[in-house]
């Protein structure tokens, strides 16, 4: 019987687009410089990063033509570039400067086609084929693959000599064969990541076909720019072109001594080091160059601890294996790593499948699950686990107030481990005194840095998706002891509200609200000398509470789960106490020296709606700030700071200077997506409001992260639109993003400050949970029929926890939706909405759970059922 073909979408190809350069496979090494200079020059000059450690100059290509017996080196014009996920492919045409001028170049009629791409092994791979214009004369092109590295001078400050030495890059060791460049790189990481001393990274570079010559040449300091006549890999290539490069140096047993002294650097802090090949035209077969640059730890670097493994019921579909989310780099003995493309396609299928009538919910979807795997380390250095980093560059770590995101978006894979290793990695570095460090990078933890983060909400939800009692158990006792962090350092007072120790710690500087505590707030850093009683610090405890409470009561704990239900009473009733004004009908911070609530609203007072402490009538008074009219209500949602705060800016000011991190009134995707929750909860209250409210908002969420496309003022299509009494500009849905904050006003970005794919927010999990309508929860009862861990709860006679499958999608207006391979709490889920499951046009709604048809209907409707 014939196959159906397959009309699904294809991720890598949708995503296509001509404007984007980062590159990332889930391995240690990304390439994503912030503001690149040289991308037009094929290999990979611009800086890549190995963890948070920059590491530029791996790769150049250099080009020249011999013709007549004269030799010239040409430039690289860059003709065309498209973008994947998975590679870069770019096409050069070969000039000849004749002049400054565009005008005054001169082709020499090759074409240069090039592929880039980036395995999870941490190797760059470059390939270049060639092909020409009728009328090319007889001519030797001379290929080059190079490097340069340089030795840093010693930073200012850095205390004692030998510190100092410590600290500056520096490279040695070269060494060298047939078809491979190999040597040692230290990489010092930035001033912010206090390292003690400079990373020992291995490079080895290696190609095909073996080159012809290869050269390694130390020199005095230059000028490094991807320009081959200026280096000394040029004299040798015009001074013995017939014969190549000029071997210098190879580690050969009876030369070797010496020839390792030619190497180093004595008056200088520059080694060059290059392959060579030449290639005839006219072309007789065709000619391929591939070079790839595989970069690893140097010397084995000890772990914090051992990860915390799962249980034996936890086993994973037959299908899934799990390697691109957890393999380091190769090594000896292992298979052959996956090609880039594979392990693309490999993280790929741990996702759930997704497409709808939406084109831009459609391409967002599979945007953000790139954007997750751009930004995935492996374990190594000082990760126990697989986990996500914010972004790129100096964010390029592991951040708590991003914890709680990246759990709720990883839940959704088949595999648990990345949202798990996100949990463990904090959980390797816990402090003495209980809290989870800020920032966690390659080869330093700042512990003394620390951020408030919803871990609570979304370890609960990842225990619903991926049940392990055996995890659960294992990741009590951390977690016990960041509740008892927050009971004793956080709340002296005994209040059940808990304390802001300076503006950075939220991750939400540069806005008013701190000034209830400190007039001086934004005035210092991480110094913990403001007191304040921080509406979303308590919510996120009150939730983290709730969690250990379900923890104790599912291993039979009853004691334990009675002492956390008088804390989560004690906490809802000093929120509905002391943080709510019934005169503003919002929530707002509170000064327990002064016993005075605030007056600066700040979107956080929204945040008790996550939970169940809030009467219905309050959240639904609450609720009106962010319908037409309403306070938090812009043209862009959600300001963090209504447009009457005295502090408000829609451009990314504070006190008249452009900040980079202001929480004034700007739009952070990391609100949006707690609104989102809000707003759900709002939903089942108030459905014919907040359902469609819910639905629109998240759209006009998605649609604001993205770049924006300027139209004519003469299209008479625009001149007719409501845009057109805005600046001519609106987004274009084939360009997603996703930056630090953005404009309420005309929904422009952040792009100055040059970090895109910045994982500070949770998009897929709203997006599954209210598109495709896929939410799971408990049904926990107590023996008298009461709900067990409600905030009032005292008396706890019984328990028994039976998870529930809910699928209620939201009204999108969606002509068709498929999503499959979803798992959920063991089940695999597949939806369709006029397709079927090959993604062909099928009328009608059916839900498949583990390849059973349960439910079908003519229109969308709600099933639910217990797991």
């Amino acid at each position: 019987m014939p196959v159906k073909p397959s009309h699904l979408l294809d991720p890598l190809a949708l995503l296509r687009r001509p404007d984007k350069w980062y590159l990332g496979n889930g391995g240690m090494l990304l390439y994503a410089p912030p503001f690149p200079t040289e991308l037009d020059t094929p290999g990979f000059w611009d800086a890549c990063h190995y963890g948070d450690l920059a590491v530029p100059r791996l790769l150049a290509f250099g080009f020249a033509v011999e013709q007549q017996g004269l030799l010239t080196e040409v430039k690289p014009y860059l003709h065309h570039w498209d973008w994947y996920p998975d590679r870069i492919e770019a096409r050069y045409y070969l000039v000849l400067h004749e002049g400054l001028g565009y005008k005054q170049q001169r082709g020499v009629r090759i074409f240069v086609n090039e592929v880039r791409r980036l395995g999870p092994d941490s190797t760059l791979h470059c390939e270049l084929s060639f092909d020409t214009l009728a009328g090319l004369p007889e001519t030797t092109l001379h290929v080059v693959a190079w490097t340069a590295r340089q030795r840093s001078a010693a930073p200012p400050n850095t205390g004692k000599a030998t510190d100092a030495a410590q600290r500056i890059d520096s490279h040695s060791d070269f060494a060298a064969g047939p078809d491979w460049i190999e040597y040692s790189q230290r990489v010092a990481g930035r001033a912010h990541s206090r390292g003690a001393a400079a990373y020992p990274l291995r490079v080895r570079m290696s190609a095909t076909p073996k080159p012809v010559s290869l050269q390694i040449t130390p020199s005095h300091g230059a000028n490094l720019t991807p320009r081959l006549s200026h280096t000394p890999l040029w004299d040798g290539l015009k001074h013995a072109r017939r014969g190549g490069l000029r071997l210098e140096w190879a580690a050969r047993d009876a030369e070797e001594q010496s020839a390792a002294a030619q190497t180093e650097n004595v008056l200088g802090s520059v080694t060059y080091a290059g392959m060579h090949w030449r290639v005839g035209f006219p072309l007789r077969n065709p000619v391929r160059i591939s070079t790839t640059v595989l970069v690893g730890a140097a010397e084995k670097r000890p772990v914090a601890t051992a990860r915390i493994s799962a249980g034996p019921g936890a086993a994973l579909p037959p299908s899934v294996s799990g390697r691109t989310l957890s393999a380091p780099a190769q090594k000896a003995g292992q298979d052959p790593p996956l090609h880039p493309t594979s392990a693309w396609r490999e993280f790929l299928s741990l996702v759930p499948h997704f497409e709808c009538s939406d084109a831009m919910l459609t391409r967002y979807y599979w945007y953000r699950w790139y954007g997750l795997r751009l930004n995935a380390v492996p374990p190594g250095g000082n990760y126990v686990a697989p986990g996500v980093t914010e972004g790129l560059s100096y964010f390029r770590a592991v951040i708590t107030y991003s914890l709680m995101c990246h759990i709720a978006e990883c839940k959704w894979l088949a595999d648990p481990a990345l949202a798990r290793g996100c949990l463990e990695n904090h959980i390797a570095q816990q402090t003495k005194a209980g809290h989870f460090p800020a920032h966690i990078y390659l080869d330093h933890v700042n512990a003394e840095g620390f951020y408030h983060t919803d871990v609570g909400a979304a370890v609960a939800e990842l225990l619903l998706h991926h049940p392990d009692p055996h995890w659960a158990a294992a990741i009590e006792a951390p977690l016990s002891r960041l509740l008892d962090f927050y009971l004793k350092q956080r709340d002296g007072e005994g209040l059940g509200l808990y304390d802001i120790r300076d503006q950075y710690e939220t991750g939400q500087e540069f806005t008013s609200r701190y000034f209830h505590g400190d007039s001086q707030a934004d005035m210092y850093g991480w110094e913990h000398a403001l007191r304040l009683k921080g509406v979303d610090v308590t919510v996120y405890v009150y939730r983290l509470a709730q969690l250990l409470q379900d923890l104790a009561l599912q291993r039979g704990d009853r004691r334990r789960a009675g002492r956390l239900a008088k804390l989560c009473a004690q906490i809802a009733a000093a929120v509905n106490s002391q943080l709510w004004n019934p005169g503003e009908s919002f929530f707002f911070d509170f000064h327990a020296a002064s016993g005075r609530r605030s007056q600066y609203k700040a979107a956080v007072g929204f945040y008790p709606l996550l939970t169940d402490i809030p009467p219905e009538d309050v959240a639904l008074q609450v609720g009106r700030h962010l319908l037409p009219g309403g306070s938090f209500d812009a043209a862009w949602p959600t300001p963090t700071v209504p447009a009457d705060d005295p502090f408000f800016s829609a451009d990314p000011r504070w006190r008249a200077e452009r900040a980079n991190c202001p929480w004034n009134g700007r739009v952070w995707p990391m609100v949006n997506g707690h609104i989102v929750e809000v707003m759900a909860k709002l939903a089942a209250l108030e459905p014919q409001t907040w359902r469609p409210r819910l639905a629109a908002y998240l759209r006009r969420w998605i649609e604001l992260m993205h770049f924006e496309k300027r139209q004519e003022a003469t299209d008479p299509a625009f001149e007719r639109s409501a845009a057109a009494k805005a600046p001519l500009h609106h987004k274009d849905l084939t360009r997603p993003n996703c930056l630090e904050h953005y404009s309420p006003a005309d929904g422009t970005a952040c792009e100055y400050r040059g970090v895109d794919d910045y994982m500070h927010s949770s998009v897929v999990d709203p997006m599954l949970k209210y598109i495709c309508g896929v939410r799971i929860s408990y049904a926990a009862e107590c023996s008298t029929g009461g709900a067990s861990g409600s905030a009032g709860s005292q008396s706890l006679p019984g328990y028994s926890a039976r998870p529930r499958l809910l699928i209620d999608p939201y009204p999108f207006g969606l002509k068709h939706l498929l999503l499959l391979n979803c798992h959920v709490h063991g089940q695999r889920l597949d939806l369709c909405l006029n397709r079927d499951r090959k993604g062909a046009e099928t009328p009608g709604w059916r839900i498949y759970l583990n390849g059973r048809l349960v439910h079908r209907s003519a229109q969308i409707e709600k099933w639910e059922c217990e797991l």
